[in-house]
């Protein structure tokens, strides 16, 4: 055997940078280590599962021993090799019989697990402290015949070595399972990795980039998901920037410029097969990665298996009730993995079928917009516009709205009155005045006047949330002697009648009115009276 065929500088842990940020949290997670054989720190590419085990064994004091795992030792006899070479750093002398008989054994599992057995007995002699061995990045050696030596190696090793391995998947181990049931295996994952916010407060400060309140770190924090790389691109794009750069490049976020989306396309998405990149591009235009929607929306058949490999390989898909991309992630879908605008906007048209036939509305509307079906998505928004202002979610529906082009909006008078709903929900009463007298107007001209009428209503309770009774009298008056044959909408207008004198200070009158109401069989005053 000739050590030429070692490459030594895979035995070095990597030089931490001066600008790595301490962190106590992620710190202590690998500190529990110590109390199992096998650690695995599994996340997606740039949440530093490489620095953080570098630094936390920097940080600590504990004996341990570094093989950053290549494309070569794929080959059992390479990664044993190699594997040999890391432990002698430490136990000069051990393995020194399995190295010296390498090439001379069969190429077969039982000379393989042989060789994992004589280094397991010359450490047994050897360890006498807790003492950590790190083969990182494993991605590389995945398959079965080093998969089978890991694992005779975590089966047999004495209890004071601790075996981790950093992965962007979970390593194909058999025993997997019953480690991981019978408390054998400690896993640390993307949400041990991820920034906090207080975190991304201390990130920022240590490297000097720009000073963040904690609320600014909350919004990075959720904009970013936590993302370490991403996180250090966008502090990178901060520094020496005036106040105001944060809220731009929030608005611009992912990077500060395409680095971010480079790194994804390189790191991430050219390395998957064709089928799964078209898979991955696809069904970016999914809010929800629903197994049914993906195979709906884009007309194939196996959706669920190809969302559980993804789960397995951790490409920043995320399980909460269904699954999700990362955020960053999915807009470097949209813009970057080649899925002409023709073949979106018929994706998202076919989504909006889809969850129409499941009654979903929420996400039929979103798709109907992203697919520029303005009339489809006034269609639906006519009907459910209502019960949103109702059930306190003018916010969404303001959202929707907002998207619709002018003239879209003008030929639906019921959104032109939904808009000024929200805008008067929303506190914007200047810009409610104007947006209510359009809606008027509008439903005047289809011959609507039920419709207008409830735009007059709302224009008035404008001008009553703001104390403005000469204002509002005018409008009322009118309206309440329009619904001369309707009982329940005298009564509603009766009732603005009665809390538009209490704001003239006309307290009294305003007190008969309501008593009247009372005695007549209405409800009692509503809410709005106590406030005033």
């Amino acid at each position: 055997m000739t050590d030429d065929l070692v490459v030594r500088t895979r035995f070095v842990p990597p030089r931490l940078r001066s600008q790595i940020v301490p962190r106590p949290r992620v710190h202590s997670a690998l500190e529990r280590v110590l109390d199992y054989p096998l650690t695995v720190v599994k996340a997606e590419a740039g949440y530093g599962k490489t620095t953080a085990v570098a630094s936390w064994l920097a940080a600590s004091s504990h004996p341990h021993m570094w093989y950053h795992v290549g494309d070569p030792e794929a080959d059992p006899r390479t990664f044993l090799r190699h594997l040999i070479h890391a432990l002698q750093a430490l136990f000069p002398g051990a393995g020194d019989d399995a190295l010296a008989s390498l090439d001379e054994l069969a190429r077969s599992p039982r000379a393989w697990r042989a060789v994992a057995d004589a280094l397991s007995n010359d450490l047994l002699d050897r360890l006498t402290t807790e003492t950590i061995l790190v083969l990182d990045d494993y991605d590389s050696v995945n398959v079965p015949e080093v998969n089978a030596i890991v694992d005779r190696l975590v089966e047999t090793m004495p209890p004071h070595l601790h075996l981790v391995i950093t992965a962007r998947t979970m390593p194909s181990l058999r025993n997997r399972s019953r480690w991981r049931a019978s408390g054998e295996m400690l896993e640390v994952t993307r949400s041990d990795l991820a920034f906090t916010a207080d975190e991304v407060v201390a990130l920022f400060s240590h490297r000097e980039s720009h000073a963040l309140t904690l609320d600014d770190a909350r919004a990075v924090t959720a904009e970013t998901e936590g993302w370490p790389i991403a996180l250090q691109m966008v502090s990178d794009g901060l520094a020496g920037a005036d106040a105001g750069a944060l809220e731009t490049l929030l608005r611009r976020i992912p990077g500060p410029s395409e680095l971010l989306f480079d790194y994804l396309a390189d790191e991430v998405f050219l390395r998957q097969p064709a089928a799964m990149q078209r898979f991955l591009g696809e069904s970016a235009s999914l809010r929800r990665l629903d197994p049914q929607a993906c195979d709906f929306t884009l007309e194939i058949a196996d959706s669920s298996e190809l969302l559980r490999s993804l789960e397995r390989q951790s490409l920043f898909v995320t399980r909460d009730a269904s699954f999700r991309y990362h955020k960053l992630f999915g807009d470097f879908l949209l813009r970057r993995s080649g899925v002409d605008s023709g073949r979106r906007r018929h994706l998202h048209e076919r989504a909006a079928a889809f969850y129409r036939s499941v009654a979903e509305p929420d996400e039929a509307v979103h798709h109907l917009l992203a697919a520029g079906d303005y009339t489809g998505a006034a269609s639906l928004l006519t009907g459910i516009a209502t019960p949103m202002l109702a059930n306190g979610r003018h916010h969404a529906l303001a959202a929707w709205l907002e998207q619709f082009p002018a003239d879209a909006l003008d030929a639906v008078p019921a959104l032109l009155h939904a808009r000024a709903e929200t805008l008067r929900l929303a506190g914007r009463f200047a810009e409610a005045i104007p947006a209510y007298n359009r809606a008027i107007a509008e439903f005047r001209r289809s011959n609507d006047s039920a419709g207008e009428i409830r735009a007059t209503r709302g224009k008035a309770l404008v001008y009553l949330d703001t104390v403005q009774p000469a204002h509002a009298d005018p409008l009322i008056r009118p309206a309440f002697a329009a619904v001369r044959g309707d009982p329940d909408e005298r009564r509603a207008f009766y009732l603005l009648l009665a809390e538009n004198r209490l704001n003239a200070g006309e307290v009294r009158r305003a007190a008969r009115m309501y008593a009247a109401v009372h005695r007549a069989g209405g409800s009692a005053p509503p809410p709005r009276l106590y406030v005033r």
